[in-house]
């Protein structure tokens, strides 16, 4: 488990990019006062023209990880070929990597679990290896099969701008970067209407078709759960069940609370800590602590280098907002989030410090970088494609803006400091139409899992997704943080019973996971 999500953990530290959104604020107010209600109902795929999903088996796995010495479980790669645009069913192809996991069981059940990655522009086939090393609790009676989506990974055509990157030297030239990079892939050569949720998620229907399957269970983390959503409520023939870890549901204010969200994580923290009397006479003040680390290297920088995509070394001036990233991003692993108060007391005297012993706590370093020759990278460009059609138009600065009003200052700048960047690229890639993803009630069983102390989809999405669902069973876990699944050896054992007898639910939930360094 905790292999799994370092490896998780060192993509998103090397890329920068990915879903950066969390919960529901101060509790003062609801975000969602004043939108219309969703129209409920189950969606039904237009008619489109005839055509077959092809799968062709691999000889040699190509996925990084699949050969290696230590794994006892068998896989089985292979592509599927499925048209971009399935209006024109007769132009252009795309093709999806798929690794099929086998059960360590003689004789598996017959549905499998088909796992998806989030993001968006996440490589569910990047850290294969962690799955089956050892062999992941979910292949004591099932194969499970994962699929790089559409535009990621070590699919054909792959979305990321690290060409553009490479050739953008400062921070504040990304963005200019960025709207190269749109440039370069809206130039004819690909639909890129065709990217989004809706076209993934019959991507997962042909799936399902080409490896004749009658059945099949899906697992979702994070964006992984907006595409199974969709999933479940245009193609329910064949989903037997549906594991929705961490949630990212249709309809929400993702950018406008992107901020207000991600403050809220921290201050769970903060008042957990006070709330525990051993915890609070070690780290005490922690709300006051953060504010002083940033004013600090803002007002004093730290030179550190860092590796770009073409391995070029550059340094740069590590601040406030830097730190704040940081701190962000190791809250996505509950190990961490137990880690935080006193990652951030040792900040005090040594910022540097104290992120180096946050993450040792994941056994990963401040200059992890990911090896682009043979791991795929966050695929960014397929990020931007994705929240900029699907989120991108219901914000604005000034919303932004007033939604984060009652975080305090210094925490406030270095957090809207990331989402009106993402605006800004958003501005520029215009030219992409909005897209609607579902928010039908769905009739399959489904476990809802959620982390008080995810810092990206806080556990008031989970509660959305869960009310869409007339057989759904919501458990939340007490101190854990983003990917429930991963937070110790009872969500684990969780998700697995559920998928092995959907009708039994959440059962008892999990114990609180918070154990304070």
């Amino acid at each position: 488990m905790r292999r799994f999500r370092r490896l998780f953990l060192a993509a998103w530290l090397a890329t920068a990019v990915g879903l950066l959104a969390t919960a529901c604020g101060s509790g003062k107010s609801d975000p969602y006062a004043g939108l219309p209600e969703p129209s409920f109902g189950v969606t039904v795929p237009k008619k489109r023209p005839a055509y077959e999903p092809k799968f062709t088996k691999q000889s040699r796995c190509p996925v990084r990880g699949a050969d290696d010495k230590r794994i006892t479980v068998r896989i089985e790669c292979g592509e599927l070929t499925v048209p971009e645009n399935r209006d024109k069913p007769q132009e252009r192809l795309v093709t999806l990597q798929v690794a099929i996991l086998h059960s360590v069981s003689p004789t598996p059940k017959p549905d499998p679990v088909v796992y998806l990655e989030g993001g968006p522009g996440g490589s569910a086939l990047a850290s294969l290896e962690s799955w089956v090393i050892p062999p992941s609790p979910l292949l004591a009676e099932r194969d499970v099969i994962i699929m790089d989506q559409r535009g990621t990974g070590y699919s054909n055509p792959r979305f990321t701008c690290g060409f553009e990157y490479n050739r953008a030297s400062r921070t504040d030239q990304e963005i200019d970067a960025l709207t190269k990079c749109f440039e370069r892939y809206s130039g004819g050569q690909y639909d890129l209407d065709h990217y989004g949720t809706a076209d993934a998620a019959a991507d997962v229907a042909d799936l399902r078709r080409a490896l004749g399957l009658d059945q099949i269970n899906l697992f979702g983390v994070s964006y992984g759960t907006r595409l199974a959503l969709q999933v479940m409520a245009e193609f329910p023939e064949g989903i037997r069940s549906a594991v929705l870890d961490s949630n990212f549901p249709g309809g929400i204010r993702y950018f406008e609370e992107q901020p207000a969200n991600a403050y809220r994580s921290f201050k769970a923290v903060f008042d957990a800590c006070a709330a525990d009397p051993s915890c609070n006479a070690r780290y005490p003040n922690l709300e006051q602590t953060l504010a002083e680390v940033i004013n600090s290297l803002d007002a004093n920088p730290v030179t550190l280098k860092r590796r770009k995509f073409n391995n070029v070394t550059e340094d740069y001036q590590f601040k406030g907002t830097d730190f704040v990233k940081y701190l962000f991003r190791a809250m996505y692993d509950t190990g961490m989030v137990s880690a935080l108060p006193k990652a951030l007391t040792l900040s005090k005297r040594n910022p540097l410090v104290g992120l180096d012993y946050l993450f040792s706590q994941a056994s990963i370093t401040l200059d992890i970088n990911d090896d682009v020759k043979r791991r795929p990278t966050f695929g960014d460009g397929l990020f931007y494609l994705i929240v900029c059609s699907e989120e991108g138009s219901n914000v604005t600065k000034e919303q932004l803006a007033a939604r984060s009003a009652e975080i305090p200052e210094p925490a406030r700048s270095a957090l809207t400091k990331n989402t009106e960047e993402i605006l800004d690229v958003c501005a520029r890639w215009t030219p992409l139409p909005p897209e609607q993803v579902t928010q039908a009630t769905i009739d399959i069983p489904a476990l809802v899992l959620a982390g008080t102390m995810d810092p990206i989809t806080p556990p008031v999405w989970s509660q959305i997704a869960n009310s869409r669902l007339t057989k759904g069973s919501y458990v939340e876990v007490y101190g854990a943080g983003h990917g429930v699944f991963w937070s110790g050896d009872c969500a684990a054992n969780l998700v697995t019973a559920f998928i092995n007898d959907p009708a039994a639910g959440g059962g008892a939930g999990c114990p609180p996971v918070l154990n304070w360094q």
